[in-house]
């Protein structure tokens, strides 16, 4: 059975799901009366442009959430991408060759069949990868909007899974793409993550915010589900609390790319902090 690369999750917004070294990720493409926005560009593994072509012949605005290798190295692709500058060190040591082969080297070849794709397709398209030039990245501002034509969608900064972590705002739908910072896990045991501390402020900002603007529906990053937002946000809090109260202590947990401790509240919300 084959992985849908594109489904569209409401109108003229679709999903982008993308298999690579850590797991699944999505992108999110929304498509305006004179220009497309897209959310995320993924590891880089698939022909992006190609895709988006599927949907829309407009040109094309790049946004990324942060600056991991998993949501920004697709960028190659595009003449442009944006960026918050906090998270240009980051993405500068994610962009070392070393560590780009080291994402491809773990990509599952077993997961090659769910796109319908060869080996060679495969292989062509990590030479272009790493062969490319990278596109020019420009700087992202908070509250920054971007007009697509009849659409609009504001630039949230969230300092949390990274230092320069944004949310995205589609505005006439009151729908919320937020990256890495709402996932089931959050990982904030990473050398660029924020304290804990500064990640319940940040959360608490958030969820002002979010009761202001009505918002209910939340997309984040390693989930194509549509997320209850305000609910989410009221566990990551209790998850945050908890931390805090909790400091360095308990079992660490390993995920292979970091390692922390961990606050839960219920079972498939957590937080994963240093």
């Amino acid at each position: 059975m084959r992985m849908r690369e594109l489904k569209r999750i409401y109108e003229n917004t679709y999903v982008i799901s993308e298999v690579g070294c850590a797991g699944l990720v999505q992108m999110y493409l929304a498509v305006g009366k004179e220009k497309a926005q897209l959310i995320d560009c993924g590891y880089g593994g698939i022909d992006l442009v190609s895709i988006i072509r599927r949907v829309t012949a407009l040109p094309v605005t790049v946004i990324c959430t942060h600056g991991h290798i998993d949501h920004a190295f697709g960028g190659y692709q595009f003449d442009e991408v944006y960026m918050h500058p906090d998270d240009m060190g980051v993405y500068a040591e994610h962009g070392t060759k070393e560590l780009q082969e080291k994402s491809w080297a773990g990509m599952d070849m077993r997961m090659l069949k769910l796109y319908g794709i060869s080996v060679e397709q495969l292989f062509r398209q990590k030479e272009k990868a790493l062969s490319a030039p990278k596109g020019r990245v420009r700087n992202l501002s908070d509250r920054q909007i971007f007009d697509i034509g009849g659409r609009t969608f504001r630039v949230i900064s969230m300092p949390g899974h990274t230092k320069g972590s944004v949310l995205v705002y589609d505005e006439q739908e009151k729908v919320l793409f937020s990256g890495d910072n709402l996932n089931g896990q959050v990982w904030m045991s990473l050398p660029e993550s924020v304290s804990m501390r500064e990640y319940r402020k940040q959360l608490q900002h958030l969820k002002d915010f979010v009761m202001a603007e009505n918002i209910t529906t939340h997309y984040g990053g390693h989930d194509p589900r549509p997320g209850n937002c305000p609910k989410r946000i009221r566990m990551l809090l209790k998850c945050a609390d908890r931390a805090i109260q909790k400091g360095q202590t308990g079992k660490i947990i390993d995920r292979g790319v970091t390692r922390g401790y961990v606050a839960n509240a219920g079972l498939f919300v957590s937080v994963l902090y240093k």
